[in-house]
């Protein structure tokens, strides 16, 4: 193998079992130079495969870091196959983080950056995202009608957080009409 003189140390590190020069290129599936428009090359091992010769195919070329099926791995669950179950065509791989994570670990990691009631992001350090232990989904304490002292109390006794949408779902509907018509809250927690 001949590396162009211009390759840095950590060029030739991870090229060093498969390198080519850019103009001899070509799919590693259909062995075509063709279509370079839908070339994808691997960030890992810099192997090329069109998007239309990936199992499944991809429908766009992602705007992120890609890698082949030889070279990816989830970070979290330790799939080595990035579509797992899911074969709807995608258009968007943002929530892969450069394809570190599988389609569904980059569903969730992606769904614990917003809330699920207001479905705004979290930001501020004293309104943290939690995760409610019934419904699944994360959301704001606010939201939930929590404030951080209650919250921190939670945390430190280990006790399951639960949303506003599934606290309101395990009451009756006399308590909340009492609590709407009447204005008035009987947990003096809530904010």
């Amino acid at each position: 193998m001949s590396l162009p003189s211009c390759a840095t140390a950590q060029d030739i590190d991870k090229l060093k079992h498969y390198w080519k020069c850019f103009n001899c290129r070509y799919c590693e599936h259909c062995c075509k130079a063709t279509g370079e428009d839908k070339l994808l090359y691997c960030d890992s091992c810099d192997k090329a495969y069109h998007t239309y010769c990936l199992n499944p195919p991809l429908k766009v070329v992602p705007a992120c870091g890609w890698k082949c099926k030889d070279c990816f791995k989830c970070a979290k669950c330790g799939t080595q196959s990035f579509f797992g179950d899911h074969v709807e065509p995608l258009y968007d791989y943002s929530h892969t983080n450069n394809f570190t994570y599988c389609h569904k670990c980059g569903m969730e990691e992606h769904e614990k950056s917003f809330c699920s009631i207001c479905k705004e992001t979290a930001s501020e350090p004293d309104n943290p995202l939690a995760y409610c232990s019934i419904c699944k989904h994360w959301s704001h304490i606010r939201c939930s009608r929590i404030n951080f002292a209650q919250y921190d109390e939670m945390v430190k006794a280990h006790s399951d957080f639960k949303c506003f949408t599934c606290l309101m779902k395990e009451r009756s509907s006399q308590e909340i009409h009492y609590e709407v018509v009447c204005h008035r809250f009987d947990n003096p927690g809530i904010v």
